[in-house]
């Protein structure tokens, strides 16, 4: 999803059936996030978000992550769309991978973030998080991926 655009629509991922029984869409208000580094691949975050309500839900596309650096939000990667939506029973957790910068486009223009915010696909309210060090410095090439079930996934483009 480019810059700002809904995060209702997530091109064939459904958000939620109507099914009576059928699994709910997760809620942030029901969350924990986090957002941690990692050695490898160069440039990428890990975002993990937590069941932390008593019933399973589904996470569907991608977080909506905003950083703090006044620029709109961070295009989606359509390349890590997974096979089916995640899952999450109560206390399991979701990945979404976050690139700071595109692996030819180092951040040399000077721009820092301290924090972002994230949004699940759908809703309107936002997660401030901070971000781990002092500071991250962002470029071109900024994307977040698709929730994943597994960090490892999350954490492969």
């Amino acid at each position: 999803m480019a810059g700002g655009a809904d995060a209702g629509a997530q091109g064939g991922l459904r958000a939620d059936s109507g099914v009576e029984g059928e699994t709910g869409v997760c809620r942030l208000d029901t969350m924990s996030v986090s957002v941690t580094s990692v050695p490898r691949p160069a440039s990428h975050l890990l975002l993990e978000i937590t069941n932390q309500s008593g019933v399973t839900c589904r996470l569907i596309g991608s977080p909506v992550v905003r950083f703090n650096d006044g620029r709109a939000a961070v295009p989606q990667d359509e390349n890590t769309r997974p096979q089916t939506v995640v899952t999450l029973p109560p206390g399991e957790s979701g990945y979404a991978g976050l690139t700071t910068s595109a692996a030819n486009a180092p951040a040399a223009d000077g721009r820092k973030a301290t924090g972002l915010t994230v949004s699940l696909a759908g809703e309107d309210s936002r997660r401030a998080v901070d971000l781990p060090g002092d500071s991250v410095e962002i470029g071109d090439g900024a994307a977040v991926g698709y929730w994943q079930s597994d960090a490892s996934d999350a954490l492969l483009w």
